[in-house]
This record gives structure tokens, C-alpha cells and sequence, in this order.
């Protein structure tokens, strides 16, 4: 692994190459865009071990932190969507200056998965898209995680630390389960519609889905319809990013990585 800044000098973002583990490397890679918050903290290690999976395939990978993110510069309220579809934009040009790839697969999970295939329509380059339980519609998705956040706060005693202090002042008023999302951050998220994008804009597309995916059969449908959908592989089990129970957990999800792997040719 390979771990340095890139971008701008004023915002540098963290970024982490891997190459080939095997004999017989190919000419293409894979970007990995991670979703947001709480569920950047949960995915972490799956995502290490989807690179490594690809990795041992023969394919470059690429990880990085958004803006305000992670190791990257600046806070949260230096980021938002444009941003962030602008940083997976630099970081394709840096995969592939990093690399020599001739062919980019992205892969986005949750709001990373949004973030991708709008990305996608700016204009990377991407020849694949797999998105993994995108999130489909900000507006439902901030409700979600504001509901959450109201339970945990009323469950003192169960999550403890994991409360903010003083919930009704300062800057703990706009925290979303230990994490900070300031006002236009999250009226930012509320404005994604996936399911609205322009599909013939995007790459051929493959869809990984859990059990009951709110909105992912409209997106499906409209992916079909503009030639851009290149399968969709179903997931045996429901996911539980809306558990409050799940949030200081793992996300542990062997069965979407193969799907992924799956996907990207790379399940050898």
C-alpha cells in the first residue's frame, strides 16, 4: 500500500494506492468511494479488505478521504456534494497518473455509491459502475439518521460517550450520531434523487442490493431502460444501517464484497 496527499496544496486529500498482488496484473483499477459519517467509521475495514480482494485479482485500487473527511484537510463544513464529486474526480486523475490504468471501475457504497454516479455523469472516464446500497433519496436518508440520532439521545445510558454533552448548543446540535453534519451539508444530501439522474450519462452500471432497498427498483428500471444496466445482484440478507443497535459495529458484509468482486471480474 501506498499512502500520500494529492490535490491541491490549499486541500490536500489523503488518498491510499494498492497494486497488483498477482502474477498477471491488468491495465485496469478499481476506485473505492466510501459513504459518509457514522457509516465511513462502520465500512473502514470492509473496504480494506474489498481492496485487497481485487488487489489479489490483478486490478489497482484507490482509496481516499473526501474533503473534511477522514485524513483529508478541512472540516465538515468545507465539504458537500459538489466537492466531494469534484474530489472523486481527483482522485480518478490521480489513479490513474498513479498507475497507468487504461480501464477505471468505480465502486460506491451508500452515500459513496451516490456520490459516484454523479460523479460518473460529470465526466471521470469510468468504464464500470457498481453502486452497493446506494441511499437513492437524500431527503429519507437524512430523516433516517436524524431518528436514529433522537433515540440514541434518549438512550443515555446504553451509548454514553457516544452522546454529545450539550445536544441543544453549539456545534453539538448539528451532530448525526457522533459526527458532525452542518445544516447545508444535510440540506445538500436532502437534494439526491439517484433514481433522477440521467442514466445514459453513466457507465454500464451493476446494482448490489440488500433485502428491501427502498427506491432501488426505480433506479433499476431506469438504468434498463437507457441501455446503462449491466446486472443487478441481490443480496441474501437486509442490511442494518438503520439499526441503532448496529452503529458502533463492523459493518461485516462477506456477501456484498463477493458480490462486488463478482462484478469487477475479480472473484477468482
Amino acid at each position: 500500500m501506498n499512502p500520500y496527499f494529492f490535490g491541491s496544496s490549499q486541500r490536500p486529500l489523503f488518498g491510499l494506492y494498492g497494486p497488483p498482488l498477482a502474477s498477471a496484473a491488468a491495465d485496469a483499477g478499481v476506485l473505492l468511494c466510501y459513504p459518509a459519517g457514522q457509516e465511513y467509521m462502520r465500512s473502514h475495514w470492509t473496504f480494506r479488505q474489498l481492496a485487497y480482494r481485487l488487489q489479489r485479482a490483478g486490478l489497482h485500487t484507490f482509496r481516499f478521504d473526501y474533503t473534511g473527511t477522514g485524513d483529508s484537510a478541512g472540516g465538515l463544513e468545507d465539504g458537500g456534494i459538489d466537492v466531494w464529486c469534484e474530489d472523486i474526480r481527483l482522485a480518478a486523475d490521480e489513479f490513474r497518473d498513479t498507475s497507468g490504468i487504461r480501464e477505471l471501475g468505480v465502486v460506491g457504497l451508500r452515500l459513496g455509491a451516490d456520490l459516484a454516479l454523479k460523479a460518473s455523469t460529470a465526466g471521470i472516464g469510468a468504464n464500470h459502475l457498481v453502486l452497493w446500497d446506494p441511499v437513492v433519496d437524500g431527503n429519507a436518508h437524512i430523516e433516517r439518521l436524524t431518528a436514529m440520532h433522537e433515540a440514541m439521545l434518549r438512550d443515555r445510558d446504553r451509548f454514553g460517550s457516544a452522546c454529545p454533552r450539550s445536544p441543544a448548543s453549539g456545534r453539538y446540535r448539528e451532530q448525526l450520531l457522533g459526527f458532525p453534519f452542518p445544516d447545508p451539508l444535510r440540506a445538500d444530501i436532502r437534494r439526491i434523487d439517484t433514481a433522477g439522474e440521467d442514466p445514459a450519462a453513466v457507465p454500464a452500471t451493476t446494482l448490489v442490493l440488500a433485502a428491501e432497498h427502498p427506491g432501488a427498483d426505480v433506479l433499476e428500471q431506469r438504468l434498463a431502460a437507457a441501455g446503462r444496466l449491466r446486472g443487478r445482484q441481490d443480496l441474501g440478507s437486509r442490511s442494518d444501517w438503520d439499526e441503532l443497535s448496529a452503529i458502533n459495529n463492523t459493518f461485516l458484509a462477506p456477501e456484498g464484497v463477493d458480490a462486488v468482486c463478482r462484478a469487477m471480474g475479480a472473484d477468482r
